[in-house]
This record gives C-alpha cells, structure tokens and sequence, in this order.
C-alpha cells in the first residue's frame, strides 16, 4: 500500500504548513538535505545501500513531509496576496466583477460569487480575488447569468472576524475557497454590461442545473418535498427547510442529503447496468468507460465539486481505468491514491469535516466489513441483504465516530434503524428523480412520477422526524479534544490487531490508551468545573452577557426569550457546547439605566444611559466597565468615577462611537476590547 505510506508524512507537512507559515524557513534546506542522504545511500554498493536502509527511508519520509510543507504554503501565499487589500479597502473605487456563478436566492437575497478587478488610473486592472456580492432585497428578482461582467462603485468589506464561542468561522471557511471580500450593493452601484466571459462548458453545466431545477419544482408541488429532491440529486440546498436537515443530523442520516460516495456509487452501477447491454468486449469496455466516467465528473461539478463527491469520483476512475486493464489493486492503497492526488491539488480539504468522514467512513468499510458479514450467515437472499446492509452501516460507523464526537458533540442511538430505511428508500428516490428527469417531455409520465416521488419523500421524511423524536434518540453534549480523537483511533487500531489479527501487543496498545484517554478527560472535566469566565457575546439588537461557574451558566439579555438574542444563526447550543455547559439559565436586563453585577468577588458596570444626570451617583469602583447603546456619556467622565481599566463596547454600538471611544482609551492608557471588531469578550477570573 504505498499510497497509504505516503500520507503518513505527507498529511503532517500539510498541516505544519497550514498552520505555521514560518517553517517554510526551514523546509527548503531539509528537503535538499534529505535529497543529499538519498544520493549517498544510493551510491554506495548494494550491501552497503541495504544496511542504510533506515537512514533512506526516513530521508524519503522527511522529502515528503517537506513536500506536503510546499504545497500547503502555495495555499497561504494566495491568501497572502490578498491580504494587503484588506487594509486599503476603505472608500469606494470602480471594479469590474465577472459571475463565477449566476445570482442565487438565499435567505431572502439574490447573492453570488463574482472574481473582482480594481479598476486603475490608465485603464489598468489589478485582479484582487473572490468576493460575494449581495444584491438589493427591494424590488424584481436580479437574475444575473454565469459570465456576466458588472461595473461597480461600492465599498468592498473584508469578511471580518466577529466570532462568539463556538460560532462556526466563516471567515476560513471563504478563505480555503479564495472569497476574502464581500459587497452589499444598492440599485446604483452596479451596471450589467454586454457580453459574457463564461466558458462553453459551465455554462452547459449551470444550465442543465437550472433546467433540472425547474423539473423537480414542476412536478413536485410540496415545498418540503421539492426541497429534498433539489439537494438529494444535485445537492442544492437553498430550497431545504433547516427541520429537515437537523432532523437528518440528529438521526445519523445527514449522508442521504449530502452528495457523496453512496449517490455516485447508485449512479454508477446505474450506468455500468446500462452501458453493459452490448457487452464488455473489446474495445466495448473502452467505449463504457469513454460514457460513464465523464458522466461521473461532470455530475460532480455540477452538484459543487465538494470533497467527498471528487474522492467518490476519483475512485470510480480508477476502478474503471482497473477494468480496464483487468487488474485489481489493493481497495485501501486507491482510496490512499484518491487522498494522495486530492491533498496534492487542495490541500486545505484535509480541514475539511466532509473530506475527512468521507475517507474515514470508506476506509472503515474496507477494513471492516467482511469480518461483521462473516459473524452471520443467512441461507434466505431477502435476509442475506439486508443483514449486508447492516454490515456495511456498523463497520461505516467505526472510524467515523470519532470525528462524529468531536465536530457534532453528538451521537445517533438509533442510527442503524434509521439507515436501514432511509438509505434503500433516498436510493429509489434517487433513481426516480434520474428517471423523471429523462421522461419530463412526456408530461403525463412525469406528473405521476413527480406526484410518486412527493409522497415518497414524504414519507422518508416523517419517518426521520419520528426517529428523530423518541426520547434519548441521541446522546448529546459529548466533548472531545483532538488529543482525545487521537487516542480513540489508537485503540480501535489496538482492538483490530487484538481480535483481528490475535496480536497480544494490540491488547496493550487498547489498554495503555485507553488509560491515557481517561487520564485526559479527567484533566478535561476538572477544568471544566473550575472555570470561572466573564463572555460578552457579540450580538446585534441588545446586550450578551454570559456569566460561566464550572458546569452552570447564565446568560443576561435584554430578552432571553427571543432567538434573534442567540448567538450563531439563533443557536445557543454553540456557547453552551463550547464552554461544556450542562445547565444555561436565561435572566432578562433592565432596559435601561447604570446595571452591576458583582461575579466571583469582581464588579461589572453596564452603561446604557444618554445623559449624565440619569446616573446613579456616585459610581462605585469597578473591574469592568460595559458600554452599550452608543451612550452619550464621556469615557473620561466614567474613568474618573470608576476608575476601571477594562472598558468592553457590545455590539449594540455603531462603529462611530466605537472610534471615539479607542481614541479616549488610548489618551487614558486604558484596556479597550469592541465586540463589533474583534469578537466576543472572554475573561477567566
């Protein structure tokens, strides 16, 4: 498996080189040492090469490492390009955008990516990357065709870090994809010119997309339903009620929504079945696989071109090219090769949630499998299939649960009842919807075929939604750290030497980290329940407040019924997740007013009043000073009052007042922290 080998060293460069951008000082003359060591052992004479053997191979190891370093710093310097941009970008000047993709309705605004080009004095254009331009909501639709060219008078924001705890960072997030910058346009600061940039071939692939689009909404009237079948077949997700796709989550059956291995492999069994009538004979066989691999590809751009669809694609590839040369490899070194030339080309996916599950669900059933469907034997063929579904599902399950821990906090009770509905019957939907979309002229086929697949997904649906809703159908707030991730795949390696391959060494390899891993969620818990913070949220519409005691929480909002005061897309869970919470309480703020709250023997200030004869003089001392809804009250005045040396602006503020608050605290040498700019507050006492 020497594909499997090669990541060994090769992922570890990757990541030193995502996250430590200086190494690349030091990769240069390790990789040209270790080149010199390998030219030396293979010069001398072979009895002499074989006994520095060691020595070779762990310079060829290090060339590796130092390759994936490389690769990894290609990455960072695009973003560093970039990055200078970010700190002139302040008026507005002329760009011209081209459509990367067509304008695209998403919660309630036309927005689409664009690449963007500065217009310079001398008709001169700098190319400044990626940003998301997000149309006006008033007035018609703005339908805006892939390749269109836009002139632009408008501000362009860097995306900004507003982070809360636990809020998922869409910053990086647009960043390993090249988007650095975004614009709010208004009705004037955009023209459409003539003409289009776009190429031949994604203008094929968005067209086909927007035609199949309209075929699933003609004849799928449900909006619950039509929303599925969009993300089922091409994984658009605009269209999908956020209940649906939680509910998935939850059950463990998010897989069916996402486009990965299991549609691509249906489709390709679909069009090997197809394309076998004529036989595999001869140049048959190179004619089959001229049909059925591009198909594959151009249906796996065309559904986003995420990870795990291009590692499902890429081993159909190389299964095919197998076929033929009618030779079979090794099913772990491909899978090993898929992730080898993927990382080569990006290798940010190795970040990336879908990616890693993808491999590692792919990967456990290759190791697994066959020894589960070994452990029982059924004579009857209905009983024998399905006994190999529920196989395949459990020995999926071993080296994704790990990660399932650590990403969703989370874990499915009942995932293998759920799949062992929901993967058959999204199977025949999925056949459906291919079917209706090459019958859809015959319109009295395609309405009862639409009419059949609404039901269906229905009922798929309803079932999710029950399983989804027993009581303890999932064990939640599970908290572990990648350390702890690590251990957990150190012992089901042990596991699988111990009863797999009746190694003794396996058992001790299980059980010394199974020591390790309960020594580390000790640590894990002890801090937990010693925590003492002060977080002030960054939230729009009023004043966040979390006070943290170990395990219990408080969080003081102006009105803590409300979702819109939670944070992260109204969802509290994340703080409470991130700061490993068992207990969150919801107390409500006075609206107005100066408010204290005393925490762990520190005093906190909450100013929110206009004017200063509203205040309750005099001021006690206090060790943090919150100042909130642009009051008009001097920071000077407050500091002679006080004299508090942390000073925190919440994200009821306007970035005006904000300016003028830094420019007092540095006249006074005085701690400031704006949530608006630089992300919830967070303070250990």
């Amino acid at each position: 498996m020497p594909f499997v080998r090669l990541l060994i060293p090769f992922i570890p460069g990757i990541l030193t080189g995502l996250f430590n951008p200086s190494i690349i000082i030091w990769l240069l003359p390790l990789a040209i040492f270790a080149l010199i060591l390998i030219c030396i052992v293979n010069m001398l004479p072979a009895w002499k090469a074989w006994k520095w053997g060691l020595v070779r191979g762990i310079a060829l190891n290090i060339l590796i490492f130092s390759g994936g370093g490389f690769i990894a710093q290609t990455v960072n310097s695009r973003q560093l390009q970039n990055a200078e941009f970010t700190s002139v970008q302040r008026k507005e000047k002329t760009y011209l955008a081209t459509m990367d993709e067509p304008s695209q309705k998403k919660n309630g605004r036309f927005r689409a990516v664009a690449s963007l080009f500065e217009i310079l004095p001398g008709r001169q254009k700098i190319n400044r990357g990626k940003a998301i331009l997000y149309f006006p909501k008033e007035g018609s639709e703005i339908q805006i065709p892939y390749g269109s060219i836009l002139v632009i008078n408008a501000r362009v924001q860097p995306m900004q870090h507003k982070l809360n705890p636990g809020q998922f960072d869409y910053v990086t997030y647009y960043a390993r994809q090249g988007i650095y910058y975004q614009l709010f346009l208004q009705d004037r600061e955009f023209q459409i010119l003539s003409g289009n940039t776009g190429n031949w071939f994604n203008h094929f692939l968005f067209n086909t997309k927007e035609k199949i689009l309209q075929i699933l909404q003609t004849n799928i009237k449900n909006k619950e339903a039509v929303g599925l079948a969009e993300a089922l077949l091409i994984g658009y997700r605009n269209d999908l009620d956020q209940s649906v796709l939680t509910a998935y989550a939850n059950t463990g059956v998010v897989h069916v929504i996402a486009i990965s291995g299991l549609h691509l492999g249906l489709l390709f069994e679909v069009l090997m079945s197809l394309t076998s009538i004529w036989g595999r004979n001869g140049k048959k066989k190179w004619l089959q696989f001229a049909i059925v691999i591009p198909f594959l590809w151009i249906f796996s751009i065309m559904t986003g071109g995420s990870a795990s669809v291009i590692r499902s694609a890429f081993m159909f590839s190389l299964l095919g090219i197998g076929g033929l040369i009618e030779k079979k490899g090794n099913p772990l070194n491909t899978l090993g090769a898929a992730a080898f030339l993927l990382l080569s080309f990006q290798p940010t996916w190795v970040l990336d949630t879908g990616f890693q599950l993808s491999f590692a669900a792919v990967a456990s059933i290759i190791v697994y499998y066959k020894s589960i469907r070994q452990l029982v034997y059924f004579r009857n063929p209905a009983a024998l299939k399905c006994w190999e579904m529920i196989a395949v599902t459990l020995s999926a399950q071993i080296l994704t649960t790990p990660l399932i821990f650590f990403y969703f906090k989370q874990f499915p009770v009942f995932f293998l009842l759920t799949n062992l509905v929901a993967v058959p019957l999204s199977g025949w939907i999925l056949l459906g919807e291919l079917l209706l979309c090459i019958l859809y002229p015959l319109q009295g086929i395609a309405i009862k075929l639409g009419f059949v697949l609404e039901k269906s997904i229905l009922l798929l649906n309803a079932y999710v939604f029950r399983m989804d809703s027993i009581p303890f159908s999932s064990i939640r707030d599970i908290y572990v750290l990648p350390v702890q991730v690590f251990l957990l795949y150190v012992i089901v390696f042990g596991i699988t030497l111990w009863l797999r391959l009746k190694l003794k060494t396996g058992f001790w390899i299980m059980f010394s980290s199974l020591l390790l891993f309960s020594i580390a969620s000790l640590n894990q818990n002890l801090r937990i329940y010693r925590q003492q913070k002060l977080v002030i949220l960054n939230l729009n519409g009023g004043p966040a407040l979390l006070l943290v005691n170990g395990k219990s929480g408080v969080l003081l909002t102006n009105k803590p019924g409300k979702a819109n005061y939670a944070p992260n897309n109204n969802k509290p869970e994340t703080v409470k997740q991130y700061f490993k919470l068992r207990n969150l309480e919801k107390e409500e703020l006075p609206a107005g007013g100066m408010i204290q709250i005393s925490q762990e023997g520190r005093s906190i200030l909450i100013c929110r009043d206009k004017e200063i004869n509203k205040l309750p003089l005099p001021l006690p001392k206090t060790d943090f000073f919150i100042l909130s809804s642009n009051t008009g009250i001097s920071m000077e005045f407050l500091f002679q009052k006080t004299h508090c040396q942390n000073w925190i602006a919440d994200g009821t503020n306007s970035m005006w007042k904000i300016q003028e608050w830094k420019r007092a605290a540095e006249r006074l040498h005085l701690r400031f922290h704006s949530v608006n700019e630089s992300g919830a507050f967070i303070h250990d006492f």
